[in-house]
């Protein structure tokens, strides 16, 4: 068989086209704006740009905990662990009480920046219209009712072990120094 060869001659470079110390951002293959950033050569918006975002609920949905303040995320911290103590400790937890309570964090996570949305902009809209924040967050005080009235409000003691199996557990855990002596 015949090889087929072709003739291409590279076109030329331009400030657009990316060379091969620019790094390609964009999909439309250039790269950096030197002066403005998530912006390409040719003015498109670089993916993962966060030009437009406008809530901190998206900035949660989209990167987890790490979007939220310290604080925030310190105290949903604490009250995941303080319903975990409740329940007699993580050990006791069966996967869906766990998983149940790592729903009601991520709703108590939600309800407190929705509280947080309300109490920086206020209730009412500037044409004295009722937020639809605050119907997000009623509808997120439900979701949190129904998790919480199945986890329980009650505290659960931990399971301890019989007195001889305490026993049995406390004689082979002394060292053979100890039983000697």
């Amino acid at each position: 068989m015949a090889e087929l060869v072709l003739n291409v001659t590279p076109a030329p470079e331009t400030a657009a086209t990316p060379t091969l110390e620019t790094p390609v951002v964009c999909s439309c293959g250039a790269g950096p704006h030197a002066t403005r950033p998530n912006t390409c050569v040719r003015g498109h918006l670089t993916r993962g740009n966060q030009n437009a975002r406008k809530s901190g609920v998206y900035a949660f949905r989209d990167r987890g905990a790490a979007s939220l303040p310290p604080d925030v995320r310190l105290t949903v911290a604490e009250f995941k662990a303080q319903v975990e103590r409740d329940r007699g400790g993580r050990e006791e937890l069966s996967a869906i009480e766990a998983a149940r309570i790592g729903h009601l964090a991520e709703v108590e996570t939600t309800l407190r920046l929705l509280a947080s949305d309300l109490a920086q902009r206020g209730l009412t809209t500037a044409k004295g219209r009722v937020r639809s924040t605050f119907s997000k967050w009623l509808d997120a005080i439900s979701t949190w009712e129904r998790l919480a009235a199945r986890i329980g409000d009650g505290r659960r003691a931990r399971q301890l072990p019989s007195l001889s199996e305490y026993m049995e557990q406390a004689r082979t855990s002394a060292s053979p120094e100890q039983e000697h002596a």
